[in-house]
Formats: C-alpha cells, sequence, structure tokens
C-alpha cells in the first residue's frame, strides 16, 4: 500500500489506524504537470464527504470538484509544497451537490531527492459549527442595531484592578453626549466625566459588584437632562464578572409628574377650602346661635351656654392647629429608638382614657428590643392617633378590648393596633385618610391623614382591614435596623 511505503520505518500501525481515525484521512499523489490524485482515504472521511471510494479513489482533483474549488485546492496544495511545511485552511466546497466547509490541514512528503510526491491531508467537517457562527454574527449584529437605534442607551462595565472599564457603550442617548461608541468604549467613568459625577458613578458600581445587587439611581447631567439608571451585576461561580445597565431619559416623565403634582394640590386645595369651610361653619353656626339668644335676654345668661361656646372654639382651635400641622409638616428629628418602649409609653398615656371608655389596653411583643430610626415624636403621634381611633370605635362601657401586637421580620417591624369596634365598610375603608372624611360623630379626618403621611414620611405602610360588627385591625411596618 501507498501508506505503508511513506510511513515505513516507523513503529505506529498506520494501517491499523488509519480506519479507526474519527477525523477525515486523505493521500494525494503528485504528478507531472500538477496533476494531484487521490489515491487513499479512510472512513471517516467517506462519511464525511458523502463520497463514495470509486468516486475518489484514482481521480485528479479536477475530476472530483467543481473547476472553481479545484482552482483554490491547487493553489494550496502549492503553496504547501513550496513552503515545505504544513498548512491549515478553511475551505468551502460544494460535494453530492451539498454545501460544506471543512477545517483541513495538509502535509507534503518529499522523497530522497527532495522532490513532493505525495500529500497528506486531515480534514474535519465544521460546516454546522459554521454555520452557528455565522448564526450568532447575525444575531449579534442584529442586537447591535437594536441597542445602536433603542432611545435610551444599554452599556456593559468590566473591572480591571481597581478600575471600571466600559466594554459597550450605546445607544440613541449617546448623542447627546458623544458622537461615537468608540469615544466610550475601553475607558474609565473618570476619563469621559468629570471627577465628581465619576466618583458618585463608581460608587453606584462598587454596591453593584461586591454587594451583588441591583442599583437604581437618578442623576441629571450638564443639559438638565434627569436620567434613571438601572445597573445589574453578571454573576458567574459566585464572582461578579461585570456589570449591565440602561440609562433612560426621564426629563418629560418627571415634567408631567410635577404638573400632575400641581393639579393634585389645587385639587386637593379646593376640597380643603370646602371641608374648612364646613367644618368650622358648623362651630359657629352654634356659637352665633348662642350669642344671639343671650343678646336678646341678657338677664338670664346660663353658664353651660358659655360652656358650650367654649367648646365650639376649641373644636374651631383644633382644626386649625392640625391644618397648621398639614401645611407646615416638623422637620424630621430622626435618631434610633427602641419602638417596643414607645409603645409602652402611649399606652400608658392612654390608660385613663381607656378606663373612662371601659376599655381594656394590651400589648404583646414578640422581642423586648426593636429599633427603627425616624422622628420619635411623629411616630408616637402615629400610635396616639390609632389607638384613640380605636378607644372611640367602641361604646362606653362595651367592656371592649384594643391589642397592639409589635412582631418583627428580618427587614421591618409589623405593629397591629386591633380594635372590638363597630367596624368600617369596605366603601369607606377606601376613603380613610381622605380630608374631613370620618366615620366618627366628632371628627374631621385629618388625623389619619396625619398619620398617613408621618408613616410615608418613615418609609413605612399603613393597611386597614375591618369587619362590621366585629372590629378594626390596622397594620403599620416601618424598616428595621438589625
Amino acid at each position: 500500500m501507498v501508506i505503508t511505503r511513506l510511513l515505513e520505518n516507523k513503529t505506529i500501525n498506520f494501517k491499523s489506524l488509519f480506519n479507526l481515525l474519527e477525523d477525515m484521512v486523505f493521500v494525494i499523489k503528485v504528478e507531472a504537470n500538477e496533476i494531484y490524485r487521490c489515491i487513499e482515504v479512510n472512513e471517516a472521511y467517506l462519511k464525511g464527504t458523502g463520497l463514495q471510494k470509486e468516486q475518489l479513489l484514482s481521480k485528479s482533483v479536477d475530476d472530483i470538484v467543481s473547476p472553481e474549488d479545484s482552482y483554490k485546492i491547487k493553489e494550496r496544495y502549492r503553496a504547501s509544497i513550496h513552503s515545505k511545511n504544513s498548512l491549515t485552511y478553511e475551505e468551502s466546497m460544494t460535494l453530492n451537490g451539498v454545501y460544506k466547509t471543512f477545517e483541513t490541514t495538509i502535509l507534503p512528503v518529499f522523497d530522497e531527492n527532495t522532490h513532493c510526491s505525495f500529500i497528506i491531508g486531515i480534514a474535519r467537517d465544521i460546516s454546522k459549527r459554521k454555520y452557528y457562527q455565522e448564526e450568532q454574527n447575525r444575531t449579534k449584529e442584529k442586537f447591535q442595531k437594536v441597542i445602536h437605534h433603542q432611545q435610551g442607551l444599554i452599556f456593559s462595565v468590566e473591572k480591571v484592578d481597581h478600575d471600571y472599564f466600559y466594554t459597550l457603550f450605546d445607544g440613541q442617548l449617546i448623542k447627546q453626549f458623544y458622537q461615537l461608541p468608540s469615544q466610550v468604549v475601553g475607558k474609565r467613568p473618570q476619563d469621559i466625566m468629570e471627577t465628581e459625577k465619576a466618583n458618585v458613578i463608581i460608587d453606584h458600581y462598587n454596591h453593584c459588584w461586591y454587594r451583588q445587587e441591583k442599583v437604581v439611581f437618578e442623576e441629571t447631567d450638564q443639559n438638565n437632562l434627569i436620567l434613571l439608571t438601572v445597573i445589574n451585576p453578571v454573576i458567574e461561580q459566585g464572582k461578579t464578572t461585570s456589570i449591565i445597565g440602561s440609562t433612560i431619559d426621564i426629563t418629560e416623565k418627571r415634567k408631567t409628574e410635577e404638573a400632575l403634582v400641581k393639579t393634585e394640590k389645587l385639587s386637593l386645595l379646593g376640597e380643603l377650602s370646602a371641608g374648612i369651610g364646613h367644618e368650622i361653619r358648623n362651630p359657629l353656626t352654634t356659637i352665633k346661635g348662642f350669642i344671639k339668644m343671650m343678646k336678646e335676654d341678657r338677664m338670664h345668661i346660663k353658664p353651660e351656654f358659655l360652656d358650650v361656646i367654649s367648646s365650639e372654639v376649641e373644636s374651631i382651635d383644633r382644626i386649625a392647629g392640625e391644618l397648621m400641622m398639614l401645611a407646615k409638616p416638623q422637620a424630621l428629628q430622626t435618631n434610633t429608638f427602641n419602638i417596643v418602649n414607645l409603645l409602652q409609653d402611649v399606652l400608658f398615656l392612654m390608660e385613663s382614657q381607656a378606663f373612662t371608655q371601659g376599655v381594656t389596653l394590651e400589648i404583646t411583643t414578640i422581642s423586648p428590643d426593636i429599633y427603627i430610626n425616624g422622628d420619635q415624636n411623629q411616630v408616637k403621634q402615629v400610635f396616639f392617633n390609632l389607638i384613640k381611633n380605636s378607644i372611640e370605635s367602641m361604646e362606653v362601657n362595651t367592656k371592649g378590648k384594643v391589642q397592639i401586637i409589635c412582631d418583627h421580620t428580618h427587614s421591618e417591624v409589623v405593629i397591629k393596633v386591633i380594635d372590638e369596634g363597630c367596624g368600617i365598610t369596605s366603601e369607606k375603608i377606601k376613603s380613610i385618610g381622605e380630608p374631613f372624611y370620618t366615620t366618627k360623630t366628632k371628627g374631621n379626618g385629618l388625623g389619619l391623614m396625619i398619620t398617613q403621611r408621618i408613616i410615608r414620611n418613615h418609609n413605612g405602610s399603613l393597611h386597614c382591614e375591618s369587619e362590621v360588627g366585629k372590629g378594626t385591625t390596622f397594620t403599620i411596618s416601618f424598616p428595621i435596623i438589625e
């Protein structure tokens, strides 16, 4: 056999291995006038090309492939022979009507007279790999076009030593700052923006990178655009390998929100004006009536007349005070405090009113020490208002009970104020917290409105559940300090 002669004096039994190789192996005899004739192939070659042995053996390259493919193959054979070295390349050709791509390595074999007698080749069908690579490239191009034409900005960041470098930076928003993405890719934040702003951005990147959590932040650029940025860590095997982020222009959205807030304020002002007029007119009508009676009969002014007038003046004063609190809320004087102690203080102060009403106050706490951060006086006002409402929701001497249950999770403290009062309908619950809306015979709804504002300013939440005839539960939560 030719291959035996080619590899004589070798210890490897080529013949036994030849047909066991998974790679496609072929042997070309080099003849005069640059005729390259196939004289041997293995089973893998037949399988990979889809050709039969009779279509290959003793056939020249010109007989096997098209003239165009033959020309390219011969050029490579000549180059390998001329360099007297192996040559590796990719080649695509049509075999039996099927277009295929191969990764091929050829090695020229020379005789004693330095004449190239044979070429041994090893090939591998990479058609599928090539197809998927091309598909991947096409998808990548589409993705890049999508990124480039999206209205915001998409970017990725990688960390080298102690610096962050942009590896992707594209989108229509880039035109607000730079002309081309290439002006940003490969650079650090401090290379493309002012030091102060870059330091803020780097702090956000550090938070995202080391804590491995999503970060959302807003910034105002030099053109007074309000930009919203969201960044997320890319985590592989527990380690952050990069950061991907997106930025959108929310300037118009903020302007719309501000316009809506102004509209809502005007609407609220109208509601407040109507409510104030109604709430103040009632006691003023009573005062006016008693003054008229006393003027008509000055000799018989009764002390209870003055008591009623005094009571109505106090009502007007209380309404004015609550309105002042809404109009000019005090700045938060924040500190860390034990909310369990605060609740116990409030219960102690409310004990006399509860006793007079025939109501029992109870408190249940899971832990004696639960700390939050906030304005202690304002938080105390929240529970004064809620417990006072619970007491007043029950008829005198009904031997009702108000329970305060204090629990916590790893992130928040949850406090329930539960009464056994008359309850509230589902329709009325929707209106709780609106100015001058109240379910009590004596009340104006401002207390619960103030309560909601205080809770909201402390990043907390308020939820109400009620059943008519059975009672009401208010659930309040605040962020906890571990």
